[in-house]
C-alpha cells in the first residue's frame, strides 16, 4: 500500500517534483508552510505464524491482541451498537458513508471496546478517518480512543474461524506541509483559483486531484486569459488538521484561505474550481454556488458519463471558499465513487480523466466570461426559489438579505450573502443510520429541508447529534421523538453569540419551529492524547 500523509517523506518527495513542473508552465510559483499532525502505522493479523494485510484508521491508537474467534462481537446491523458492553471486540461491516462511519466508532468508543474491527464485502480495505467525536462541526476533537483497524472479506473469514494476533504500530507526530501557488497572469487585477489535493490515505500520486490540475494547467491559452488564474495544491484533505476538529476536512486550504483573507487577498477573487477526490466511475456531481448557475448550464460532457448538480458544498474544497464568500465549484466523483476513496481498489481514471479536462475547461471559460452584476441576478432568483412555500418569516429574511443589494456594491454582495447564508446544518442518529448534511444556499428555511428533517428526529430512538457549522448538541432521544427535545438553553447557547442578522434569524426560526434543545458538548472528548502531543 502506498500513502501520501501530510507531513510525511512521501508528501515531500511529492511536493518536491510538484515545483519542479510547476516551474515550467507558470509565470511564479510560491509556497505556504502551515502545521500539521503527521501519521504513520503497520497492522497485522496473524493467524498460524501467518501474516494478512489489514490497515488502521488514522491517528488509530497501538494496540497488540490475542483473539479466539468466541471472544468476537458481532454486530449483524450498526444500530446494535448501543448494546455493547465494555471490553468487546467488535466485528461490523464497514459503513456506506463517512458520516456512518464516524458515528459508528463513536458510539462503539463510548461503550468502551478494546477495538474495532470494520470489513469489507470484497478483496480490499479502506482507511477513512475517525475522531473521539460524532459530528461534522469546528469544535476542536482528538483520536479516537479505541484503535479501529480494517479487514478484507479474506481476513474476517479467517479470524472467525481460527485464534488470531492483531497488532497495531501507531504514532502521531507535529510536522509540516506546504500549499504550493502558482500564478498564470492574465489581463485583470481579478483572481480565479484552480485547487487540488495531492494526499491520499491509501494511494499513489495517480489517486490525488492534482494529477488532474496539471493537465488542466497545460491545456490554458494564456494568451486570451482576461483574469489571472491561481493554482493552488493543498494537502491536509482528511488528516493532519493540527486541530484535530469535528470537520477535519481541508485542513490545509482552510489554513491557507485563512491566511489570505487576513490579508485582504481575497478580495480580488472573482471564484474558484475545486477539482476532486476524482475516481474511475460514470457519474460526477458539480457542487455550484448559485450565482454560479448559469455557468454551470454549458456543461455537455462526454458519452455515457452522467453529471449531477448539486449545492451543497459540505465536506469538500469549495465550501471553503463559500464560507468566506467566494462564489466557487467543486467537480467531484464523491460519493458514487466513496468505495475507492481512501481504499486499495484499483479505480483508474480512465475515460473519466478527458470528461472531467472537458468539464473544468468549460467551466473556467464560462466563470471569466461572467461579471458580477449577472452574478447577482442569479443569486437573488436563487434566494426566492429556495424558499419554497416557507412562511411569512422565512421570506422576510430573505427580503432582508436582498435589501443589502441597495447598499453594496454587486461583489460587495455576493460576498456578503454568500457569507450570511452558507453553513453545515446537520443531524444525525445511530438509530436507523440516517443522515442530513447540507450546506445549501437558505435551504434550512426551505419546506422540503424542514419536512425532511422533522422526518429523520422522528425516526430517532438512540442518541441524537444536531449541529451547526459551530458546535453541536448531543442528547437521547425519546420514544416520542426529538421534535420536543432542544430546549431555551438551545438558543440560548447559539442565537445570542452571533451577530449577523440572517444567521440568527434563520437559527431561531428553526429552533422555534422544529427544535427545542438540551445538553451541548464542545470538548468532552478531547483527551489528553492531544495536549500530550
Amino acid at each position: 500500500m502506498s500513502n501520501i500523509i501530510p507531513g510525511s517523506t512521501e508528501d515531500q518527495e511529492y511536493a518536491r517534483r510538484l515545483l519542479s513542473e510547476l516551474r515550467d508552465l507558470a509565470d511564479w510559483v510560491k509556497t505556504v508552510v502551515f502545521p500539521v499532525y503527521t501519521w504513520r502505522s503497520e497492522c497485522y493479523v496473524e493467524v498460524k505464524e501467518r501474516n494478512y494485510s489489514c490497515v488502521a484508521t488514522p491517528y488509530s491508537p497501538s494496540v497488540e491482541l490475542d483473539l479466539k474467534p468466541q471472544d468476537i462481537t458481532t454486530l449483524e446491523t450498526p444500530s446494535r451498537a448501543r448494546e455493547l458492553r465494555g471490553g468487546d471486540v467488535v466485528l461490523v461491516k464497514y459503513p456506506e458513508g463517512a458520516a456512518e462511519l464516524r458515528w459508528l466508532h463513536y458510539t462503539i468508543s463510548s461503550r468502551d471496546a478494546k477495538l474495532a474491527i470494520y470489513t469489507t464485502s470484497g478483496d480490499f480495505i479502506k482507511s477513512d478517518t475517525v475522531l473521539s467525536t460524532p459530528g461534522f462541526s469546528f469544535n476542536p476533537s482528538s483520536p479516537p480512543r479505541t484503535p479501529a483497524i480494517c479487514i478484507s472479506s479474506e481476513v474476517y473469514k479467517v479470524i472467525r474461524e481460527e485464534p488470531a494476533t492483531i497488532r497495531v504500530k501507531s504514532s502521531v507526530s507535529l510536522g509540516e506541509s506546504k500549499t504550493i501557488l502558482a500564478g498564470v497572469n492574465g489581463a485583470s487585477e481579478r483572481i480565479v483559483h484552480i485547487v487540488s489535493h495531492r494526499d491520499s490515505i491509501i494511494g499513489d500520486r495517480g489517486k490525488a486531484a492534482t494529477s488532474m490540475l496539471l493537465k488542466l494547467v497545460t491545456s490554458l491559452d494564456k494568451s486570451k486569459l482576461p483574469y489571472n488564474i491561481v493554482i493552488v495544491s493543498t494537502t491536509a484533505r482528511e488528516i493532519g488538521d493540527y486541530q484535530f476538529t469535528e470537520y477535519h476536512y481541508t485542513w490545509g486550504l482552510r489554513h491557507l484561505l485563512g491566511l489570505l483573507e487576513a490579508r485582504s487577498d481575497l478580495n480580488n477573487t472573482h471564484a474558484a474550481i475545486a477539482i476532486g477526490p476524482i475516481y474511475g466511475v460514470k457519474r460526477v456531481m458539480v457542487a455550484v454556488h448559485p450565482a454560479l448557475r448559469r455557468a454551470v448550464s454549458i456543461i455537455s460532457p462526454a458519452e455515457g458519463v452522467e453529471v449531477n448538480l448539486s449545492y451543497n458544498h459540505a465536506q469538500i474544497e469549495s465550501y471553503d471558499y463559500v464560507a468566506r464568500g467566494v462564489p466557487a465549484i467543486t467537480i467531484t466523483s464523491l460519493p458514487y465513487a466513496w468505495w475507492c476513496h481512501n481504499s486499495t481498489l484499483n479505480c483508474p481514471l480512465g475515460d473519466l480523466d478527458a470528461v472531467i479536462l472537458d468539464v473544468a475547461k468549460r467551466l473556467l471559460t464560462s466563470m471569466l466570461q461572467s461579471d458580477h452584476a449577472n452574478l447577482v441576478r442569479e443569486l437573488d432568483e436563487h434566494i426566492v426559489k429556495s424558499l419554497g412555500e416557507a412562511g411569512v418569516e422565512a421570506r422576510n429574511i430573505a427580503l432582508r438579505a436582498r435589501s443589502l443589494s441597495v447598499i453594496l456594491s454587486p461583489r460587495e454582495y455576493i460576498r456578503e450573502v454568500s457569507k450570511l447564508g452558507y453553513g453545515v446544518f446537520y443531524a444525525m442518529c445511530n438509530y436507523p443510520f440516517k443522515v442530513v448534511l447540507n450546506a445549501d444556499m437558505f435551504a434550512e428555511l426551505s419546506e422540503s429541508a424542514t419536512r425532511t428533517l422533522l422526518e429523520l428526529l422522528g425516526e430517532c430512538r438512540g442518541e441524537l447529534v444536531v449541529g451547526t457549522s459551530d458546535w453541536y448538541v448531543l442528547t437521547q432521544s425519546t420514544s416520542k421523538g426529538a421534535g420536543r427535545l432542544f430546549s431555551r438553553a438551545f438558543i440560548e447557547k447559539i442565537v445570542k453569540s452571533k451577530d449577523t442578522l440572517i444567521d440568527s434569524c434563520i437559527t431561531r426560526h428553526l429552533c422555534l419551529s422544529v427544535l427545542k434543545g438540551t445538553g451541548h458538548g464542545v470538548e468532552e472528548y478531547r483527551n489528553k492524547q492531544v495536549r500530550e502531543l
